[in-house]
């Protein structure tokens, strides 16, 4: 089992973020796995391996799906429909059309 994090970068304007911040969403994301790992995740063995990668979510979701030959990928999903959807696109969308294995997406 892998979990990941895909930390994307934030365009504002011309300027693309600082790579402080960048870094600092990067350590937030491994943060977040590393206490949902040791709450939820503790006695699952093996212990899963926790990733964080860089880029558009879908796409690199794909990717290392791809790469790692993964069998399942589950996904949450907001729940957004219509124009929201449209406007903020859905992540979990993308996987499911893209992904070269079965994908369960969960709300």
């Amino acid at each position: 089992m892998t979990l990941l994090a895909v930390v994307e970068p934030v365009h504002t304007g011309l300027r693309v973020q600082t790579t402080d911040l960048h870094q600092q969403m990067k350590k937030e994301a491994e943060a977040t796995l590393m206490t949902w790992l040791a709450e939820e995740a503790s006695d699952l063995s093996p212990t899963p391996k926790c990733l964080i990668l860089e880029g558009v979510p879908g796409a690199v979701i794909c990717d290392e799906a791809e790469r790692g030959s993964y069998d399942l990928i589950v996904v949450g999903s907001h729940g957004r429909t219509g124009l929201t959807r449209y406007l903020l696109g859905s992540v979990a969308e993308r996987v499911v059309r893209h992904a070269p294995c079965e994908v369960l997406v969960a709300r």
